[in-house]
């Protein structure tokens, strides 16, 4: 059973404006050749952090200089954690790891964070003593650094907001793993306030535009990791996950979910929307095979000339 999808109007006119601006018509539109950095996938789902500070691109401590630091940086991690960390024991201890000059998938990066006209310093990376990442700031000030986080975040930070009051961060996912999260959050809590869980092997758009207002859809969403209809039964996956999975579906909802548009492209004559659906709509959720992921495709029923003919029906 073929299920269409029926835009609105504003949706159309949406498409038909992302190409013009992106300056890249949707049927030309193409999957990136490179893997994307786990920034970049960041970017693609949360599109209003476009302007932050990329943390890859900051200045990055010496291995000098971080010798030198080390003992007020030790001091500072050691008078936050009261409470043993799980990535200390006495097998590995991340903080005598940490300041190793060999380190490698992570590093100590060095930059104003909340623009006090203090020197403050990110380790963000390799959780070095377990699977994933794991992240630690130090603020500073006239009286040196304070660390206010009670342990290690298990996030690995991608990008900073101009005044520092808010950060993007992944966490990664473990080997074998079918999703991976990312995150908007504080220095409080990396993950306070927004989530986007993908399945790992998500096709992105190359272009994504921040629009802000949210669409109902009029009947049931089929949310895809890829723009193609793949609906066949995957006997291997399901095996796995035990329970059904079927093709590339992430995510069915009933008629009344309300979504984003973060981007649009036309593959071989059908046009589909990359989107991400409002936390709110689980309660019509049909089908869940990756457990919360609301990030993906749809396809829709209309063709460039349908769009034109409606925006122009409502000038």
């Amino acid at each position: 059973m073929r299920i269409r999808f029926t835009i609105p109007a504003s949706v159309l006119n949406f498409c038909l404006c992302f190409s013009l601006l992106t300056g890249l018509p949707a049927s030309q539109a193409a999957p990136a050749s490179t893997p994307l950095t786990a920034a970049e996938k960041s970017l693609r789902l949360f599109p209003e952090t476009r302007d932050w500070r990329t943390v890859s691109a900051q200045r990055t401590l010496s291995a000098a200089v971080l010798a030198e630091r080390q003992p007020a940086l030790l001091a500072a991690y050691r008078q936050a954690i009261n409470n043993p960390d799980m990535l200390e024991s006495a097998d590995c201890s991340w903080s005598e790891r940490a300041f190793l000059n060999d380190l490698r998938g992570a590093a100590f990066y060095t930059l104003d964070i909340n623009q006090d006209g203090h020197e403050d310093v990110l380790y963000t990376g390799s959780a070095l003593c377990a699977e994933g990442n794991a992240t630690l700031i130090w603020f500073g000030s006239a009286q040196g650094y304070k660390v206010k986080q009670d342990g290690l975040f298990r996030e690995q930070v991608l990008r900073i907001s101009s005044d520092g009051s808010q950060f993007s961060s992944i966490a990664d996912a473990c080997c074998g793993a079918q999703t991976e999260e990312y995150f908007i959050g504080s220095s409080d809590n990396l993950r306070q306030f927004a989530t986007a869980k993908l399945r790992t092997d998500t096709q992105l758009p190359e272009h994504t535009a921040n629009q802000k207002n949210s669409i109902s859809a009029h009947q049931a969403l089929i949310l895809r990791s890829s723009p193609s209809q793949q609906d066949h039964y995957d006997t291997g996956l399901s095996r796995m996950m035990r329970h059904a999975v079927y093709g590339n579906i992430v995510r069915r909802y009933l008629a009344g979910a309300s979504y984003r548009i973060l981007g649009s492209e036309y593959r071989q004559g059908q046009h589909w929307l990359f989107i991400s659906v409002n936390a709110d709509s689980d309660r019509l959720v049909t089908q869940d095979p990756y457990q919360g992921v609301r990030s993906g495709w749809i396809r829709v029923a209309s063709t460039p000339s349908r769009a034109m003919h409606l925006m122009n029906k409502g000038r």
